[in-house]
Formats: structure tokens, sequence, C-alpha cells
């Protein structure tokens, strides 16, 4: 998630500092850039992603030639979020980067609601490494596991390293993969919600 507040133009030519939630804190570039983490996630071989890198670094040499921070911002962190949109918006505003999580669990008065439920139920399209670095389920499931309350992630696929080390630290938490794993990505995209409702079922109704 990335969501930026937009402000006044300054002297140096940038808006006036804005900030970014972000909740990844992965760079725009390299082994743990937005290319390699992400990018397998959405379907790139290992060969599309070498060459979609090569492309990512042409780009911001390119935007050196406009932006004098162009090379530096590209190593950040969070500058990777989003497909690199937080990289974008640093070259044209004076930005802070700032944890998404924390704004939403106080917008929408996060703890309290979980004080006052049985179980958590929360997901997303991929649980891997990239999940417990700060990403809205991980923490919302560290949120349930500090009031103790049940809690389940349903995610489309599942690194099993990922599960493994939640499952360990969290005693409260499961993590379910819906997709199927025989299937390519294109039939489980097709198919997610039948999948995911299914499971849901499988799980709640044990």
């Amino acid at each position: 998630m990335v969501r930026s507040s937009r402000g006044f133009n300054s002297r140096d030519g940038k808006t006036a500092t804005s900030k970014i939630a972000c909740d990844v804190k992965n760079s725009l570039l390299g082994p743990k850039g937005a290319t390699h983490q992400f990018g397998a996630q959405k379907g790139l071989s290992s060969e599309d992603r070498v060459a979609v890198e090569n492309e990512m670094n042409k780009m911001v040499q390119k935007l050196g030639e406009y932006f004098s921070d162009a090379e530096k911002n590209s190593s950040e962190e969070g500058s990777g979020a989003a497909g690199g949109i937080g990289y974008g918006l640093g070259l044209v505003y004076d930005v802070s980067m700032v944890p998404g999580f924390d704004l939403i669990r106080t917008w929408f008065t996060l703890d309290q609601k979980i004080k006052n439920s049985e179980i958590v139920i929360t997901g997303e399209g991929r649980f891997d490494q990239t999940s417990i670095g700060g990403k809205g389920p991980f923490e919302l499931i560290r949120q349930a596991d500090q009031y103790h309350k049940e809690a389940y992630v349903f995610a489309g696929s599942i690194e099993d390293e990922s599960k493994a080390l939640c499952e360990e630290q969290f005693s409260n938490v499961e993590i379910h993969e819906f997709g199927d794993r025989q299937l390519d990505l294109e039939e489980n995209f097709a198919r997610a919600e039948e999948f995911f409702v299914r499971k849901l079922r499988e799980i709640l109704h044990r």
C-alpha cells in the first residue's frame, strides 16, 4: 500500500514534505528490490525478472538526467513499494516513509476491534518473506497474538518457510493456502473465488 498527501511547491522545486504510507521496506533495484521480490508473484519467470531489472536500471539512469537523486533514491527503503511508486513519488515530492499498518490501525481502531473479536481472519495473494517485512496481514496476526485471539491467514499461495516461521512465532495463528499448486497461475486467478470459498468452509466448519 502506498498513500501520499500532496503539499505546496517549495524553493527546491519539490513539493512540501509529504508522507507515504508504505508496508514494505524493499528498494527499487537489487536482489531485494521490486522486480526480484515481487516479480515472481506476478508471474515473471527468472529470465523475465533479469530482463525487467535491466530495463529498470536503464530507467533510473535516464531519470538521472533530470533528477539529481534518481540513483540514490533507487536504493532507499520503500522505494520499491507498489512496483516502484514509492520511488517515483520520491523524485517529485519531498517525502518521508511511514508504516502503512500504523495508519490503518489508527483509522479503523483495530486494537479495540481485535479485543472485541472471537477470531481474526485476514489474507493476501501470496504469503512469503515480503509479508513478514511489515505488510498488513502479518502485522494483523501479530496484533491478534498480543490479545490472545485465534487468527487465520488465507493466501492464494504460500512460501512454506515463511508459514513455518510465523506459526512457530505465533501460537494462535494458522496460515492456509487456497490455491492449487498443480494448476498454472492463470487458472488459479480465474478460479480464485471458488478455491477461497472452499478452503474457508473447510477450515471454519471443522
